[in-house]
């Protein structure tokens, strides 16, 4: 993933500088990511006014701090669709943006965009890169903006997709789901249990189970670092099976999935978290998939980018949710202005965040 370089950018209109801050990846992390594999450099941005054909300027508000970013930055790593992050380039995620300079004819000056840029306040951005999309939605829904990164963005698209089309979820049947109360969890369980599914959940602390099960109504909710044996944890839970999996984490989780599932039950493959801060050789492997042939399951994985043609039909539907208290979202938001992204980035990893997490730029709360 490279940026817009200036050569790309000058040429033609009157020539503009701004300072930027961006954080560049300086070494590969080995294991759970530190600060001192990133950097937060200072420098100028240099563009035309107008931009060249297909080009945006962007003011960044808002940016999404995601886990599969660590998988990223694996220089194999599985994601065959989004190719590694470079050492001394730029670290890219989700984020909202508003427009300050414009040539690309379907956006204007002042308005606020969704896409994939650099971890940075100011960048030149295409959709010959990555999908730009307005958002035109927040009046008509009434939701903070940050919200188009969690419950209306790519989290909640990813349970949307994963509960409405790879499993085809029907009322009465029994969900569980790792990882619950993290950004793509929070809102599955919740759509799960409008569907009248009996819904339990693992997360990583006391705290998070309480939350679940109190404020988000999960029926159930488990810490998996206190429990000894994953595989008699969900035979409690389950006595009969389940239907579902909602499968975000992988390794032992995944195994014990295997154990309990019904057979002709479906599994939506979301994430591998368990598995990222791991070198390729020392990831850990299912020793029961023959379960998938004996019980007839159904395990599907899926990038949510590929069903991006999807999102009007699903920011309707869940926005109305929302609009009609029948489902909350909790958004975390972990600092403020990019020298904040890397502390945030590894505190989410340990394990910190409930819900969506995002950093607030300098001054993102203004559209």
């Amino acid at each position: 993933m490279e940026e817009a370089s200036e050569a790309q950018v000058c040429g033609r209109g009157v020539e503009e500088r701004i300072w930027k801050k961006e954080v560049v990846m300086v070494s590969r992390p080995q294991g759970m990511p530190v600060e001192a594999n990133f950097e937060v450099r200072r420098s100028e941005l240099v563009f035309q006014v107008p931009p060249p054909p297909g080009f945006l300027l962007v003011k960044v508000l808002w940016l999404s701090v995601d886990p599969y970013l660590r998988e990223i930055m694996n220089e194999d790593n599985g994601l065959t669709v989004i190719p590694p992050f470079q050492i001394g380039q730029p670290v890219f995620a989700g984020s909202i943006s508003k427009v300050l300079a414009s040539s690309d004819p379907k956006f204007k000056e002042g308005n606020i965009v969704q896409t994939i840029s650099p971890v940075a306040d100011y960048a030149l951005i295409s959709s010959e890169f990555f999908s730009i999309d307005k958002i035109e939605h927040t009046h008509a829904i009434n939701v903070p903006l940050n919200q188009y990164l969690g419950v209306l963005g790519f989290p909640g698209l990813t349970a949307w997709v994963g509960l409405n089309v790879i499993t085809q979820l029907q009322a009465n049947e029994e969900v569980f789901i790792s990882a619950a109360a993290g950004a793509v969890g929070l809102l599955a369980g919740q759509l799960a249990k409008l569907k009248g599914c009996r819904v339990v959940g693992s997360a990583g602390t006391d705290e998070k189970v309480r939350v679940l099960k109190e404020v988000y109504h999960f029926d159930e909710a488990f810490n998996y670092k206190t429990e000894k044996d994953l595989n008699l944890t969900l035979k409690r839970y389950f006595p009969s099976g389940f239907d579902v999996y909602f499968e975000n984490v992988g390794g032992n989780t995944l195994e014990a999935a295997l154990e309990n599932i019904r057979r002709k039950g479906r599994i939506i493959a979301c994430g591998m978290i368990s598995q990222y801060n791991k070198e390729y050789k020392e990831r850990e492997g299912v020793r029961n998939l023959m379960h998938v042939i004996g019980k007839s399951l159904k395990m599907e994985g899926f990038m949510v980018g590929d069903y991006w043609h999807m999102r009007d039909d699903f920011i309707k539907e869940v926005g109305e949710l929302l609009q009609q208290g029948k489902i909350s979202y909790h958004m975390d938001i972990l600092g403020r202005g990019i020298d904040e992204f890397t502390k945030a980035f590894v505190g989410l990893l340990g394990g910190k965040n409930i819900g969506k997490a995002v950093l607030l730029t300098d001054d993102g709360e203004t559209p």
